[in-house]
């Protein structure tokens, strides 16, 4: 799984451009191994203060945030696959 972990954060990096990662811990001490991803937006073209500020509201939307999943979820499941030589598939998301 480390290898599937470690491509999620590149692909995060490339899906998400204005997300500075600052740490990536994987976690295999509990019944499923998960990754955590923190990390800081960066706004640019301010025109008040300095240029790049720290954003999180004006970039991280209910629908950039839709769009980013819909990318990440594609991404992780064709990382698994292809590090397992597997075929599966994600349940289908229930829309709210």
């Amino acid at each position: 799984m480390t290898n599937v972990y470690k491509k999620q954060v590149e692909d995060i990096e490339n899906v998400v451009s204005f997300l500075k990662i600052t740490s990536a811990i994987i976690h295999y001490d509990e019944t499923s191994p998960h990754l955590y991803i923190v990390g800081v937006s960066i706004k640019e073209g301010n025109k008040n203060g300095i240029s790049k500020q720290v954003g999180k509201t004006a970039i991280f939307t209910k629908d950039s945030l839709k769009v980013i999943q819909d990318k990440m979820r594609t991404l992780c499941i064709d990382s698994f696959n292809n590090e397992y030589g597997l075929d599966s598939t994600l349940k289908k998301k229930i829309l709210v």
